[in-house]
């Protein structure tokens, strides 16, 4: 009786492997080659008509391009007036605005942090500044409590939901902010432990 209990979870976790591996071996492979200019990708929106924008990490020009996923072919560039300090991610609303988000924050010391909102098709530009509220410190002097490096960003429901990491702790932070109005403040919402 024993043995046909460790037989049994050992049979579920070797046919739940097997079966992932055989999908996954079945998924079509595909790889695109990406013009020169798009050498350091940071973060990407899919359209609603299945193209990509993506943009640049730092010390790169400030432009956005617009890139045709199944073969590669960039369709459009957009340079914005505007730095690219640390951009780290792209995201996209309902209305059609590019949210870009200029807050790489590696050594926790910036006090310029800041999202652009941009619509490829009108050319509106312009910026949400921010602070993290319990930031009082840049940086703040225990390596601990630097939980101020925006990695990834995402439009849902009207708000921005910002995702923060700390590599000192193992941990992500969500901040969430409105985008009905123009906010000073970001206000933390929940931090989780990577797993």
């Amino acid at each position: 009786m024993r043995s046909s209990l460790y037989f049994v979870p050992a049979f579920i976790l070797f046919s739940i492997t097997f079966s992932t591996t055989v999908f996954a071996q079945n998924l079509p492979h595909r790889r695109i080659a990406l013009p020169d200019a798009i050498r350091e990708v940071s973060g990407m929106a899919r359209t609603p008509e299945g193209n990509i924008w993506l943009v640049n990490d730092s010390r790169n020009p400030p432009e956005l391009f617009l890139v045709n996923p199944a073969n590669g072919q960039l369709l459009e560039t957009k340079r914005l007036p505007v730095p690219n300090r640390d951009w780290e991610d792209i995201t996209l609303d309902a209305a059609g605005y590019l949210y870009i988000g200029d807050f790489g924050n590696n050594k926790n010391a910036r006090r310029d942090l800041c999202i652009f909102r941009f619509h490829p098709q009108t050319g509106a530009l312009d910026s949400i500044r921010f602070q993290y509220p319990d930031q009082t410190a840049f940086p703040p002097a225990n390596q601990k409590d630097w939980n101020f490096n925006c990695e990834a960003m995402v439009f849902y429901q009207d708000s921005l939901h910002l995702f923060s990491k700390n590599v000192f702790k193992g941990t992500v932070s969500q901040n969430t902010m409105s985008c009905r109005q123009n906010p000073e403040i970001m206000l933390p919402s929940y931090a989780t432990a990577c797993s």
